[in-house]
């Protein structure tokens, strides 16, 4: 099932960079993404969803859809457990 994303409220990303860089204003946290994690990030915060997204993954990086898909949801996993994505609402 395709999930999408949003930023949790007071959490800030800078993404114009090589390496996004994530900050939960509310705690005083940040982290430091790599170029996939930066890639999936942005198109998260556009919008697609993780079936999209994936598919994105895939194609610029050039890895197997299967192995896209995998890594999208690990990261995206990472980011629910640190409280800086919320799924969106379906619909």
């Amino acid at each position: 099932m395709s999930t999408r994303y949003r930023l949790r409220p007071g959490v800030l990303a800078q993404t114009a960079l090589p390496r996004a860089v994530v900050l939960d204003s509310a705690r005083g946290e940040y982290a430091e993404v790599n170029a996939v994690g930066t890639a999936i990030l942005r198109w998260l915060i556009a919008g697609l969803d993780t079936d999209a997204v994936a598919a994105r993954v895939a194609a610029e990086f050039a890895v197997a859809p299967e192995v896209a898909a995998a890594d999208c949801g690990a990261f995206c996993a990472d980011l629910l457990a640190r409280g800086l994505i919320e799924p969106l609402p379906a619909g």
